[in-house]
Formats: C-alpha cells, structure tokens, sequence
C-alpha cells in the first residue's frame, strides 16, 4: 500500500489527487447553494388586522429551491400575544407547507439606553419615582440583552455604559438627582441615537422618561426622528406632566415613538408610576413573535397571502409578492418593502395612518367616533372663542346718562296737562279760527269744566286757574269778520275782535325782571330745551382717580370707560385688566357712578368699592375701586 501511494505521488499522482478534491469540493458545495436557493424580490401588502392586537412587524425574505419558492418571514409584536396557528395560501386555493417557530425570549438580544430627565429642581419627587421604576425594570435583564444608563439636562450624561448585567446597571439610577433649569430633549436624544448606533444588536431601544419641555435652539424633532429612523432604533417615550395644564407638552414625546415604530404611554399626574403590566413586558415585548418559514407547493406563484390566527381567534393578514431579480417584469431592488432592512409596519383593523391628503384626512376623521366627536369639539371651542374674540373687540355700549327734565309737550312742565287745544284732541277754543291747513269750523261748545264765554273778558293778567306760566298764545290765522286783535310776540286774531271790544288792549308781558315763582317764561321757538335739574357746570367740582403710585388721572369727561384696550378713556396696561372692565358716569346730581361692563358676561372680571363687589355704585370722596388687580383712589371735591 505504502509503495502504490508512493508511485502515485512519484508519478503525476498528485495532479489525480487534486482532481479528486475537487470534485468532492463540488460536490459539496453543490448541495449548500441548492439548499440556500436563489434569491427572490419580496414585497409585502398589509391586508387586515383585527382590532384590539398589538402592532405588528414583518419582515421576509424569499428564495426558488429546486424550482420551489420558499418564504420566510420574522413577525414581531410590540406586546406579549400567543400565535394559535398560521396559515399561507395561493391564489386563495393552494395551501403552503407551512410552519411557525416562536422566539425564544431567552435568546432576544435587544441593546436598551434608559434616559432620565432629571431638569428643574422641582421635579425632585417625579425624578426619584422614575429611577425606582427603571431600576425595577432593568433589574429584569435578559441574559443576551445589553442596557446603558443616562440622564440629561443641558447635556447627556452617560451614567453607566452598555453591559449584560442590569443589577449593576441598576446602580445607576441611585446617583440621578434633579437639577438645572434647562432641559435640551432633542439635542440629548440624538447624542443617545449615536451612542446606541455603535452598539451590535438586532434590535435597538431608547427609553426616555420626561416632561416634554424642550429648550433646544439648533437641533429639531425632525432630526432626531430621522436619525432614529436611520439607525433602525425604536424610542419608547413615557410622559410625565407635573400638573395637568402641562399635558400638553407631551406632544412631541408622543411623535416621537409614533414615527420611530416605537410606544407611548402617558403616566397619570396624581400616581407618577408606570404602570404594572407596561413594567412587566418592556424588556420582552420586541422579543414575542416568531418565524414563518413555508414552501410552495409547484412553480413559483406571483403571490402567497398569510393568515395569523392568535389564541383569542383574532388575525392579522398580509400579501407576500413574489418575483425574479433581475427580470424585466421584477427589477432587482436593493432593499425592497418589508425586507430585514425595512420591515412593514402593520396596525390594527380600524386604525388609520393619517395622510396629508384631502382623502387621507377624510378618512382618518371617519375612522373613529371618539375621534370625530373630539373634532365636532374643537370645532365648538374655536368657534366660540371666534365670537368672544369678535365681540371683545367691540366697545361696549356705555349706559345712557339721565337725561335732564326736559319740558313736556307743547310747551308743558312736566306733571302739568298740555295747553287746551294744543294736541289734546279737544280741538281749538270756541270761536277759534281753523287750524291750519284745516276749513273753518263751526262754533264749539265750551271745556268741560269751563262756564260759556258771556263777552264779558276776563281781568287784566288773568289766567285760566291752575297754570303756572305765561298766558297762552293766541292760534294764528286770518279773522274772518271784524277787527283783529294781535298779542305782542306773533299775530293772533280772535275772529271777530276781541269780545270785549275794538279798543281793548292786553296787559303787556311780565319782563324777566318782574317774573316770580309763579311764572316761568316759556321756550321760544326753535330754542333747544334746557334741563331743568341739572347743576351748572361750575358748580361740578372737579374728579380725580389716584393710582397706588401716585399717578393721578383727571376724569375729564362725563362718562368714559376703563380698561385695558386701546380705545378706552383710561387705559390700563395690566393683564388682570380687561378690555372694557368698567365705566365712570357723572350723574346729574354730580356725583359719579362706576359700573362694571363685564357683569353680563359669562365670567365676569370683578368690580370691588371699598372691598365689596359691585355691578354699580355711586361713588363718594375717598372710596378705594379695585378694577382687575389694579386699586384706585376716587378724589372728588377732596
């Protein structure tokens, strides 16, 4: 044997020998390329999601071996679920050989970075809820899986770096204390995204507990989610808000998981503590799922739908297209839809993706009732607060003053019946030529109450009984027969002459100088009405309000309006303050009156005279006003 070997090393065989191996080197191979098949193009249409599952991640890849396709596809879920069974069909008819393989949570390798905000002194009581919450959480580390421990202010401080050992980890969160006054949320997550980029893991996780404030001047939100996105690093945002007013500030934490495929929870203002189940599943939930590997059953199909059943009898759908690289119908593609590289994000059944498109938006308001009646009362809210914006700018319509006693009709005193004649509906006194514009009348009976005319005149200056004034002037108008006797003041002919004679002359009108309190000369014609109560201006003593500073502002007009708008007579800039609070009326007493203009409105801005509330008061030497949180002297006559 020695010798046969011998001779054929001696005589060429070497070169036979070579030969040998490389044909059992082929034949080798030969069995793994066939069993690693030829690659295909995958995309991957999500179909339907039952409602109440948890969001779901697909990724596949599939390969032609021996003129089979086989697929296989990594399913994971953002929560613990229990796959029942999976089932692949073709053209709706052909069933796959199909088989699922569930992970092993043992072996998740997922890198996690905990980031505490520990900003603002005041959150002393919230930081150290957060901490004793992590370390509970990362205490549960799984033994592939790696955590690193941060916190920020101004800046990201790496507390503890990345390690298998959470105990240790856990460590950390004892040194996180609250402090600083700026919080640089976008600035400190991107540092964490490059931090978590240089780490070996299949997944990648950052779990960031904060308020949502954000001080950052040079980074965005749009930057941060970009990096994220790139570096395929989930954010799992968990919202604190110190008081409920500032809930609203949690917006961007909630962007933030949405649009890095990663979870929001929001913790209750009055607990601070996450809650027990979220806890219990953070270190697991990207560990459950597992793996579909199925083989068609002939040639290669254009598509193959799959059907997830779940424990509960709920499913999740998807289509899986199919095709050659490098054909003209299927272009090769680097990194097609739902590859490794790009996994499908799948949501429930009834949960809408919005889309900033006219359709897209339609359809995302349809998608919910809860979310169509929160819309409807937005709509509301902005519509009311349109109304209150449009009225408040309106000036307030000012009380109308007293008016003054002006003299009543047809020249009578106020108390007093109008003259005889004069728009009574009794018509002119016996004898009387016709009103104007009028035939002449005939002759007519007496007043009541009054004895006929017997041509005997009455005495010099006398009045009917029960006048307080000038005699009443006589009606105008042409006499028909006779001669004319004319008042001094205005032509005023008795038809007929005077009754008791041609030469009769009248008693001449008291003058000013001689008129007493039983005649009062009555308004010419034309002459405007003058009041009668009202005290003469120089008798006004002058009014004055006084600030809390000193500052002393002159009541110049005899009704004006405080506030706070531009158009007011007094203008105070305060914004406790409102528009048109109140307004200042000079009564013709002469004293003034305050009333508060926002006593009708739904929330009215109080009004205090000497500390009392008050809709309206009269206001006396010395009273102390309180408009808003501004309080004023009133001065007056002081």
């Amino acid at each position: 044997m020695r010798f046969l070997l011998a001779d054929l090393l001696s005589r060429g065989g070497r070169s036979l020998l070579a030969g040998l191996s490389g044909f059992a080197a082929l034949a080798l191979a030969t069995p793994a390329e066939a069993q690693q098949g030829q690659p295909l193009t995958v995309q991957i249409r999500p179909g339907q999601v039952s409602s109440g599952l948890p969001g779901i991640e697909v990724a596949c890849t599939a390969a032609r071996r021996e003129q089979k396709a086989n697929l296989r596809c990594e399913v994971r879920y953002d929560a613990p679920v229990q796959v029942a069974a999976v089932r692949v069909v073709e053209r709706g008819t052909t069933d796959w050989t199909t088989t699922f393989n569930a992970f092993d949570p043992n072996a998740d390798a997922t890198a996690f970075l905990f980031v505490v905000d520990r900003h603002d002194p005041r959150r002393a009581e919230t930081v150290r809820r957060i901490s004793r919450d992590f370390t509970d959480i990362v205490t549960r580390l799984g033994p592939n899986q790696q955590v690193a421990i941060a916190s920020y202010n101004a800046a990201l401080d790496l507390l503890a770096p990345f390690t298998k050992d959470g105990r240790d980890a856990a460590r950390a969160f004892q040194r996180v204390r609250a402090e600083g006054t700026t919080a640089e949320l976008f600035r400190s997550l991107l540092e964490a995204v490059t931090r978590l980029e240089q780490v070996q893991a299949p997944n990648k996780v950052i779990v960031i507990a904060s308020d949502g404030r954000t001080d950052d001047s040079t980074v965005t939100v749009d930057q941060v989610i970009a990096a994220a996105n790139r570096a395929r690093i989930r954010i799992i945002s968990l919202g604190y808000a110190e008081r409920a007013a500032a809930v609203n500030d949690l917006q961007v934490l909630r962007r933030l998981a949405n649009d890095t495929n990663g979870t929001y929870v929001e913790i209750p203002v009055g607990s601070r503590e996450i809650p027990q189940p979220f806890r219990d599943t953070l270190l697991t939930r990207f560990a459950t799922g597992g793996v579909i590997e199925a083989e068609a059953p002939g040639a290669l199909p254009p598509s193959a739908e799959v059907t997830i059943r779940h424990s509960d009898n709920r499913t999740a759908q998807f289509t899986v297209l199919l095709g050659e690289r490098g054909t003209a119908e299927q272009p090769q593609q680097s990194a097609p839809v739902g590859s490794p590289g790009n996994p499908e994000r799948m949501r429930p059944r009834g949960e809408v993706v919005l889309e900033w498109t006219p359709r897209g938006i339609y359809a995302w308001i349809l998608d919910s009732y809860a979310r169509i009646g929160a819309i409807v009362a937005l709509l509301l809210v902005a519509l009311l607060a349109l109304l209150k914006l449009v009225t408040g700018r309106r000036k307030p319509r000012l009380a109308t003053p007293i008016p003054p006693a002006h003299l009543g009709p047809q020249g009578a005193f106020p108390g007093q019946p109008p003259f005889p004649g004069q728009g009574t509906g009794h018509g002119p006194l016996p004898g009387q030529g016709p009103l104007p514009g009028q035939p002449p009348l005939p002759a007519q009976p007496p007043l009541p109450g009054q004895p006929p005319f017997s041509g005997q005149p009455p005495f010099p200056g006398q009045v009917p009984s029960g006048f307080r004034g000038a005699p009443p002037p006589f009606p105008a108008g042409p006499s028909p027969a006779g001669p004319s006797f004319q008042q001094p003041g205005g032509p005023a002919p008795f038809p007929g002459g005077h009754p008791q004679g041609a030469g009769f002359q009248p008693p001449p009108a008291p003058s000013p100088a001689a008129s007493n309190d039983d005649w009062t000369q009555l308004p010419k014609a034309g002459d405007q009405p003058k009041p009668a109560m009202e005290p003469k201006p120089e008798s006004l003593p002058a009014a004055v309000l006084e600030f809390a500073d000193g500052k002393k502002v002159q009541v110049a007009k005899p009704q004006l309006v405080i506030g706070r708008h531009s158009e007011d007579d007094i203008r105070i800039e305060d914004i406790t303050v409102s528009r048109h609070h109140a307004s200042l009326t000079r009564l013709p007493s002469g004293k003034y009156e305050i009333r508060n203009l926002t006593a009708s409105r739904g929330e009215p801005n109080p009004v205090l005279v000497n500390g009392i509330y008050r809709e309206h008061a009269e206001l006396s030497n010395g009273d102390i006003l309180t408009v808003g949180g501004i309080t004023l002297t009133f001065r007056q006559g002081g």
